[in-house]
């Protein structure tokens, strides 16, 4: 298993990208850490 770990800037929000045996995973929880408005997730 090859993994391997990027970091991307999305309307200047930092996101973990993991490329793991061909396949790309965004981290949903990076977004969510980034709303602060009442549309957010987890409070």
């Amino acid at each position: 298993m090859v993994k391997k770990t990027t970091l991307i800037t999305v309307q200047n929000v930092p996101v973990t990208v993991m490329h793991v045996d061909q396949r790309d995973y965004i981290s949903l929880t990076d977004m969510a850490k980034a709303r602060t408005d009442a549309a957010r997730a987890a409070m």
